[in-house]
């Protein structure tokens, strides 16, 4: 790579991506290639200074470059490549490619000249792959969703190791011509059972006149009878291996079809390079097998453990979920392998790449041992103790303030560390003897917020030491015995949030404009636990200030919505719903009238107006539209201490005044 790539330019800018300005004389981008451009644009990598770009983006529409396909196949490439002033001969330059080559070889030619650019294509050969420098793609259609991390139907392991069906297929055959040899074989192994192989004559034009014979034709319409009556993704989802024999070019839609479906992808592709397969174990979650060796599949694949069977679908529904489900990820993957290709400093360990919840949702600058993830790898431990964070937006008039109550409750509390209340109220602080004192070992820190932001209270402050943050907001009502429970538990499921009052979304297909809905109804289900009260691991709040700046600017716009979008995050991420602990519903301290009332602030949470909960309808649904999918998930466990409510002695229970707690 040293010898086609200019890595000074992104040594000097860091990690930057441009795209060239569309011309009108370029014609129409197909949908897959404004998918990808679009995609590029959402990444934290986009520039549109060209001076400062480590890679550049053509304009050009290079995704289909086989002349056959007149409406996307852009003519006299080369020339429209040769005029633009910074080409330079592809340094620095990426290219996309689905599609390369015709009839009747297909191929693998561009019609241009790449130079030094390097490729992202699919169906690429060995022959024709620069390893360390080009990039191997999957196969996606026109319907493949834009963006969003879209988890298997099967991603959890509902379904037995072994499907009805050992093996299936369901495709064209050709009559001839490259492709033609392994599908036209497929027949041998069809029993209708245990092995499933459909095949259809019928693509092309006059594809009848291909066959040489009265025999062909009969069979063909035989074929065609037999490949209507079943359908494809059930096929998909009751097949324990899904063959993914090569078509006209060595890749097809059907192997990351068969991914989503978690059924084991066995692979009749002699040469292929298989996507991403730099970073990606293949071994683990598919079958490779010689194209000539066909008849012997059947054996091969029923000698395969139920255990291995069972841990390859897993891999492979994980996979599709991390890197595949959407154009925006495969785009992040693409760009990820080169950016760690020229900072090799900060690439990720194979183990993260081939491990949930994978390299794209990890910051380059964090190593993977300060996430909630890979502590098998042992390391870094857990910490045992947390940070409080106290979100304040009111004064404090007197000593009975809930605040202060709330903070020596903390201390009380054995594994509270540290205790940091971040003053994001226009008014003064009181002065430190105000507070109640922290006890020997522990500390306090007040923060001032320069800049009045709601984002700002899941920032990942230099202040905060411990793994676990409580994030709380500064009226909250917790005793001491629900605090260390609730971090208990937490240390059991540090991937994901965990607290106490709970919410959730629900669909209301009725409504064009707002179709996903948030309630904060109390109910069996949840979907979402509020950050007023709640165990998130520090990590989580790098990855929150690293979001798009179109979803802060939402939650800043409106003063609002921050729990909910931190949520969206999480569960994203983890694949997981969040965690309640205890039946507590109401956590906020009742107001004494007698006491002095407090000086509120302009982000103090306007929950009793109903401009409120509108504008938590209109973030969830933008919410929706940003990430491409809901990731959130419902759920109806709840976490109570062991021999909660049970008539035993209290000197058995360990947390046995979480019995008592006002619900």
């Amino acid at each position: 790579m040293e010898n086609c790539f200019n890595e000074a330019i992104c040594r000097k800018h860091g990690f930057k991506v441009y795209i060239y300005p569309r011309k009108e004389e370029y014609g129409t981008l197909s949908n897959n290639y404004q998918k990808i451009l679009s995609s590029i644009k959402r990444t934290p990598y986009y520039t549109e200074n060209i001076s400062e770009a480590c890679i550049k983006i053509l304009s050009l529409d290079s995704i289909d470059r086989d002349p056959l396909s007149k409406e996307r196949y852009v003519k006299n490439f080369a020339g429209r490549l040769s005029q633009i002033p910074t080409w330079n001969n592809g340094e620095n330059h990426l290219v996309f490619n689905l599609y390369s080559g015709t009839w009747p070889d297909y191929l693998e030619d561009l019609g241009f000249d790449l130079g030094h650019a390097m490729l992202a294509k699919a169906s690429i050969s060995y022959q024709k792959y620069r390893s360390g420098f080009d990039v191997s793609l999957p196969l996606w259609g026109e319907t493949h969703p834009s963006k969003g991390k879209h988890y298997a139907e099967s991603a959890v392991a509902k379904w037995p190791s072994f499907g009805a069906h050992l093996m299936s297929f369901k495709g064209k055959r050709y009559l001839n011509g490259i492709g033609s040899v392994t599908r036209n074989s497929l027949y041998h192994l069809h029993d209708g059972s245990r092995s499933v192989m459909l095949t259809t004559c019928r693509h092309g034009k006059d594809w009848e006149k291909l066959c040489p014979n009265r025999e062909c034709i009969e069979k063909c319409a035989a074929d065609n009878e037999e490949y209507d009556r079943w359908d494809y993704i059930s096929l998909l989802k009751n097949s324990t291996f899904c063959l993914v024999p090569r078509g006209r070019r060595l890749g097809s839609f059907r192997f990351i079809e068969t991914l989503q479906q978690a059924c084991v992808p066995v692979l009749l592709a002699d040469d292929w390079v298989l996507p991403f397969s730099e970073v990606i174990d293949w071994e683990r979650s598919t079958i490779s097998w010689e194209e000539k060796l066909l008849l012997e599949l059947g054996q091969h694949l029923e000698d395969v453990s139920p255990a291995d069977v069972l841990r390859m679908r897993q891999e492979g529904a994980n996979l599709y979920s991390t890197y595949f489900s959407s154009v925006d990820q495969i785009v992040r993957t693409t760009l990820e392998i080169i950016r760690q290709r020229i900072f090799p400093e900060a690439a990720a360990p194979k183990y993260v790449w081939n491990s949930t919840p994978g390299t794209l949702s990890l910051l380059p600058n964090i190593r993977p041992s300060n996430t909630p993830f890979y502590f098998e790898k042992k390391e870094h431990t857990l910490d045992q103790k947390f940070t409080a964070l106290i979100h304040t937006v009111q004064t404090v008039p007197s000593s009975a303030a809930p605040i202060i109550k709330l903070i020596k409750n903390l201390w009380k509390t054995d594994s509270c560390g540290k205790i940091i209340v971040l003053w994001a109220c226009e008014h003064p602080p009181p002065v430190d003897s105000r507070w109640p004192p922290p006890p020997e070992g522990k500390h306090f820190v007040l923060l001032r917020e320069e800049e009045l932001k709601v984002s700002n209270r899941l920032f990942p402050y230099d202040q905060i030491e411990h793994d676990a943050v409580l994030s709380l907001d500064n009226d909250v009502s917790l005793h001491p015995e629900e605090i260390a429970f609730a971090f208990s538990t937490w240390l059991s499921f540090p991937e994901r949030i965990v607290g106490f009052p709970s919410r959730r979304h629900y669909n209301r297909s009725t409504s064009k404009t707002t179709p996903w809905r948030y309630t904060s109804k109390w109910g069996n289900h949840y979907s979402i636990v509020l950050t007023g009260a709640a165990f998130i691991h520090k990590y989580y709040f790098h990855l929150f200030q690293s979001l798009p700046s179109t979803m802060l600017k939402k939650v800043n716009d409106y003063s609002n919505c921050e729990d909910i979008l931190m949520n969206f995050m999480v569960s994203e991420v983890s694949g997981q719903p969040p965690v309640k602990v205890t039946q507590k519903k109401q956590y906020m301290t009742k107001t004494d009238s007698q006491e002095p009332q407090p000086q509120v602030g302009k982000l103090a949470s306007r929950w009793e107006n109903n401009a409120h909960f509108t504008e938590r309808q209109q973030c969830m649904n933008f919410f929706v539209d940003e990430f491409g999918t809901v990731p959130l998930i419902e759920t109806e466990v709840r976490f109570d201490p062991l021999l909660f409510r049970d008539d035993v002695a209290r000197m058995r229970k360990k947390y046995p005044n979480v019995d008592t707690v006002e619900t």
